[in-house]
């Protein structure tokens, strides 16, 4: 299980995360959750249930890079990602995520420094919104 006490650490800059069982925790995605995570990898995992909703304005201000692969974490992407504005790269791949990309992530304030979105062996359908 992932502690949900790791929110409170303001300095963190880098998780990575593999090996482990347990679902990710929404309260990450708080308020002022993470604030100072650059970088978030959840990699070879036992991990389940649906990918939980992120992107307060106050939560994972400093998320740029975000993986998430080979684990066994299902359900749609959720829209509140759209928000993670730091992010310049997503990774949501060899997961049993399905369904149709959220339209919110492609408002004209989704990502707006996004320059890679990989979404490579899930189940996901439909066409990249357009912003």
């Amino acid at each position: 299980m992932i502690p949900t006490q790791w929110q409170g650490s303001p300095h963190a800059g880098m998780a990575k995360i593999a090996g482990i069982a347990g679902t990710l925790p929404s309260s990450w995605g708080g308020q002022e959750a993470l604030a100072s995570l650059s970088t978030l990898q959840v990699a070879y995992t036992s991990l389940t249930g649906q990918l939980p909703e992120w992107g307060s304005s106050s939560s994972l201000q400093e998320l740029s890079v975000l993986q998430i692969f080979n684990s066994s974490i299902s359900g749609t992407l959720p829209p509140s990602w759209g928000s993670l504005l730091s992010s310049t790269a997503i990774s949501i791949s060899n997961t049993s995520c399905s369904g149709p990309l959220p339209a919110e992530w492609g408002t004209p304030t989704a990502w707006q420094k996004l320059t890679i979105l990989d979404l490579t062996y899930n189940g996901c359908t439909g066409a990249i919104p357009q912003s």
